[in-house]
């Protein structure tokens, strides 16, 4: 699990999930739910989202690691069962924060310490 590339783990039974939002995770978020991420975000900010967005959210964080076994929003539920809504929810919500861009404070930031050297 490599938590600085944005995976975040999801216990679930025996098994841990890598969780990540790349870019193709994203765009295929954004077709099921037909709506910008910038949106999805947004939503999420404001709570607990439907168990119907949050299993697809889970469903697509899976993606990239999982893509192979979790091959339909069922499975994605049948996680989701397992590990709680509760810690799926904390999971999702970690790895969509993830996969936010800096700030312009820390990208500045970073820029200015990079130059230092």
């Amino acid at each position: 699990m490599n938590l600085l590339k944005g995976e975040v783990p999801l216990k679930a039974g025996e098994k841990v999930y890598r969780l990540k939002f790349t870019t193709n995770a994203l765009c295929e978020l954004e077709d099921r739910m037909d709506t910008p991420f910038s949106k999805i975000i947004i939503g999420a900010l404001k709570g607990v989202p439907k168990l119907n967005d949050a299993r697809c959210l889970l469903f697509c964080a899976c993606i990239e690691h999982h893509g192979s076994e979790v091959t339909t929003l069922e499975e994605a539920g049948k996680i989701m069962d397992l590990a709680t809504f509760k810690e799926t929810w904390a999971a999702v919500a970690n790895a969509m924060a993830a996969s936010l861009p800096d700030s312009d404070k820390d990208s500045t930031e970073k820029k200015t310490h990079s130059k230092a050297k």
